[in-house]
């Protein structure tokens, strides 16, 4: 099969949303002519549908690293750049590609994206319904309006773009996700539900989907359910610390506090700077009588996060709650540990101070 047929199959398969068909045609394409930005360009779109985003980003390089022949090119180029997140430089590409050909619907479509990331939200409203003008069953730029319009706080417009979207492709899994998000801001938490359940049923990996539910699940006192959805979550994307953190959150809720400080302990592995977690483990061990260990995790919370009033307020409590000279012993401790550490920066300074010329 030669490079053209190749990408006409690739384009065809990730119409259908069967992506696995789509890597396999794009990547014998790339392997037949690896100096043509087609096949990293549908490759990367579909890498960007199964949430491998380390083969996504590699993609994207690679096509940029490729000459733009044409006007498409140049779209695919910008959507390469936002999937860098270098959203100026996105909308140069894809206004490049408007001058030499105003009707490419993609160039609209992720110059849209790069100027919603940009906030700039009437311009992004302007270019997706200049796609829409080209191509009324472009289902992309409906979605990317909805999005646009979710930013701004107009849920009903978002959600009715929504619609049309899902109305031309019903199994993309992102517009049903993100229309659970608009139904969540609107207190609608059962259609909320209802479209993470189907985002699910398009996408089962779908760790987001699976962690939005769950949250909805605890909003309604639906514990169990949202521990299962959090260890879907967990189980489709292993580092997710928000995940764990959450269904720690969860098992806290319950009184299960053994289960709540393995889960902010997770988080905290996945993420050594999440002040939250610190904090609630803290909490845990704090309701559990572990006061030394609850008064060390408000401390590196705090460390973390200096303006975390929750923090000093529950070591405040667990100095209270520890009671004579334990709290006191440990609150001399802190405080040696704080003055020994400006002692070493007063001594790192008096050492700059007197430091003999070229020493």
């Amino acid at each position: 099969m030669c490079y053209e047929d190749l990408i006409k199959q690739a384009e065809i398969h990730f119409k259908a949303h069967e992506y696995s068909q789509v890597i396999d045609y794009a990547t014998q394409a790339i392997e037949l002519d690896p100096a043509r930005v087609d096949g990293y360009y549908w490759r990367a779109s579909a890498y960007i549908r199964t949430h491998a985003n380390e083969d996504m980003q590699k993609d994207a390089d690679a096509l940029l690293a490729c000459r733009a022949h044409t006007a498409l090119h140049l779209a695919y180029r910008g959507f390469a750049y936002c999937v860098k997140k270098e959203y100026e430089q996105a909308v140069t590409e894809c206004t490049e590609a408007l001058r030499q050909d105003d009707s490419v619907k993609e160039a609209y479509s992720y110059r849209a994206w790069a100027y919603s990331e940009l906030k700039e939200f009437d311009n992004a409203i302007a270019d997706c319904e200049k796609a829409i003008e080209i191509a009324p069953q472009y289902a992309a730029a409906y979605y990317n309006r909805g999005l646009v319009y979710g930013k701004k706080g107009d849920y009903d417009r978002a959600i009715a773009d929504y619609d049309k979207a899902i109305k031309i492709a019903p199994i993309l899994a992102a517009v049903y996700f993100n229309r659970g998000i608009a139904y969540y801001f609107k207190g609608d938490y059962d259609h909320e539900i209802e479209d993470y359940t189907k985002a699910i049923e398009c996408d089962p990996k779908y760790a987001d989907a699976y962690y939005n539910r769950g949250i909805a699940y605890s909003n309604k006192g639906d514990y169990d359910r949202a521990i299962d959805d959090f260890a879907k979550a967990i189980e489709c994307d292993p580092k997710n610390a928000r995940a764990h953190y959450c269904r720690g959150v969860v098992y806290g809720k319950k009184g299960d506090l053994d289960c709540a400080i393995v889960d902010y302990t997770k988080a905290i592995e996945c993420d050594p700077k999440y002040a939250r977690a610190y904090n609630n483990r803290g909490v845990a061990y704090h309701n559990k009588g572990d006061y030394d260990r609850a008064i060390d995790d408000f401390d590196k919370a705090i460390e973390c996060n200096p303006k975390y009033a929750d923090a000093y307020g529950n070591r405040g409590n667990a100095y209270s709650n520890m009671g004579g000279y334990a709290a006191l012993w440990k609150y001399a401790v802190l405080m040696t540990k704080k003055i020994l550490k400006l002692l070493r920066i007063s001594n790192k300074c008096m050492l700059n101070i007197f430091r003999f010329p070229g020493t």
